[in-house]
């Protein structure tokens, strides 16, 4: 820990604890009753206990297929053993299960923190390192909000690591989200991806990320892994373009296409590079970041379904990605 907690600023805290009840509340009676909510998750997505736990599946995305697997709870670290708590687990295997996992943790999440206020122990809040680690191989797990969180360290009686691999559970997840995408419509693809919680490692507090789906899916037959591949790398652009402002996801129906257009307020393409942005290795991050595949990539997928991909851009006016489906499309 960094600091102690004085009493008064466990009081301070206890006191906050109510609103945050009252947002949480309000979120699960949002999913039981908000009809757009309903019908844009329950169905999307499946994944069967049986795919979660042959596919290696963690964390929410796990659990809400059935699968009753905790770390905090299976391995036990720092005081989870002696906190009341239960593991939040649902049998939906959609969407709509693995958004009712997360807000069942939200509602866990807030009597842990109200538990250790009210019951925090006195003593030693640090223990001392020692300059240097002696030769061993260690394997920790810990339960991240997204699931198992892997870390092997090497040591070598010297105060640096010899070696470090880390197993992040968005990497376990990728899989089950390419077999829960199967069947799914165009419109599915990014209510399954964020389902996950993936993308929100690249946002920013300054920037509101929206998503105008509508009401009614917009079937298109596609590829799902490879159109996954496709918005993923677009958001990610859209969302690292962007220091303050928004991003907006829309899909609608125009005639003769399936449309879906990514949106943001970001720096946008400068003028020496728009005319190449397709060709490989050219990239349009700020920095230089960026292998300047992405992009043609994308294109590759996209005409390869029988559609089109467009950019609009105006420096610091941000960019628009517009990709059509074609009506005839049986890819």
């Amino acid at each position: 820990m960094r600091r102690d907690l004085t009493p008064d600023e466990i009081q301070a805290a206890l006191k906050r604890l109510p609103r945050l009840e009252e947002r949480i509340t309000k979120y699960a009676d949002m999913l039981a009753e908000e009809q757009t909510v309903l019908l844009r998750f329950k169905g999307v997505g499946h994944l069967t206990k049986e795919q979660a736990l042959k596919l290696g599946t963690v964390g929410p995305t796990a659990r809400a297929s059935g699968v009753d697997y905790d770390i905090r709870k299976d391995d036990p670290y720092i005081a989870y053993a002696d906190v009341p708590w239960k593991v939040v687990t649902d049998q939906h295997g959609d969407v709509f299960g693995r958004t009712l996992v997360r807000v069942g943790e939200l509602q866990d999440s807030l009597q842990i923190v109200r538990y250790c206020l009210e019951n925090l122990p006195a003593g030693p809040i640090r223990a001392a390192s020692p300059r240097a680690a002696p030769r061993a191989e260690i394997l920790s797990r810990y339960e991240a909000p997204r699931g198992e969180l892997v870390h092997f360290i090497r040591t070598n009686n010297t105060d640096k690591v010899e070696r470090l691999d880390i197993r992040t559970p968005s990497l376990a997840n990728w899989t089950s989200v390419a077999v829960s995408l199967v069947n799914q419509n165009l419109a599915d693809i990014p209510v399954v991806v964020a389902a996950i919680d993936q993308i929100d490692p690249y946002r920013r507090k300054e920037v509101e990320l929206t998503a105008e789906l509508g009401d009614a899916p917009v079937p298109a037959h596609v590829d799902p892994l490879q159109m996954q591949e496709v918005f993923v790398n677009l958001l990610r652009n859209a969302l690292e373009a962007t220091d303050r402002g928004a991003v907006t996801v829309r899909l609608e129906t125009r005639p003769g296409y399936r449309v879906a257009t990514i949106a943001d307020t970001g720096h946008g393409i400068p003028e020496e590079i728009r005319a190449r942005i397709f060709q490989p290795f050219v990239s349009t991050k700020r920095h230089k970041g960026g292998t300047g595949l992405g992009l043609a990539l994308s294109r590759n997928i996209v005409t390869s379904h029988g559609g089109e991909i467009q950019f609009t851009t105006s420096p610091g006016k941000g960019i628009t990605v517009t990709i059509g489906i074609s009506n005839g499309n049986v890819w």
